[in-house]
């Protein structure tokens, strides 16, 4: 994503589409209209999403190429690695979690931003690190989280109160809302 004249937008660089961020603000929106739907959703409710990690080759200082996690790319439009994304489905607050990367980092892929940087990059709530998800996601809420059909859960939390959300229906919500 790129900020072009102040707003916030997805962009692959050159000879690429620009999309406005408002499109995956919409894209929450409906997500928590379709949650509120269910006569299952418990009150005080949040989303939690885990993005794409970032592996490295064979044990090595490799990258290999890195792919965003589909759900989550749908719902915050993020593009950095190593990401959790929360929702509220009461309020439509969205909350970001960003690695805290350490000082050395910098040496070798160059600045650091700042929590206020992915804030007005991806147009979302909150900004935290993922250090804090179990302090900011899990204070008096119910948690749902997103897991593939027939896998283990994406998102390993230590609350009771977790629903998991199969993909076949995360599927379902995001295709009803094209009609």
């Amino acid at each position: 994503m790129a900020a072009a004249e102040g707003k916030a937008v997805y962009w692959l660089g050159k000879d690429t589409l620009r999309v406005s961020a408002a499109l995956f603000t919409e894209n929450r929106r409906r997500l928590c209209v379709a949650l509120k739907a269910k006569d299952t959703l418990q009150p005080k409710s949040v989303v939690l999403l885990q993005g794409g990690e970032q592996k490295q080759r064979y044990c090595t200082d490799t990258d290999e190429i890195f792919r965003q996690e589909s759900f989550f790319h749908w719902t915050f439009g993020v593009t950095e690695a190593d990401c959790y994304g929360a929702l509220d489905v009461d309020s439509g607050r969205s909350i970001l979690f960003v690695p805290k990367l350490p000082e050395s980092y910098a040496t070798w892929m160059g600045k650091i931003h700042p929590p206020e940087h992915f804030k007005e990059k991806y147009a979302v709530d909150e900004v935290h690190y993922t250090c804090d998800v179990s302090e900011t996601v899990f204070l008096s809420k119910h948690c749902y989280v997103l897991e593939e059909v027939g896998k283990a859960a994406m998102f390993e939390v230590t609350t009771s109160q977790i629903t998991r959300i199969t993909s076949a229906e995360m599927i379902c919500l995001k295709y009803s809302w094209r009609y």
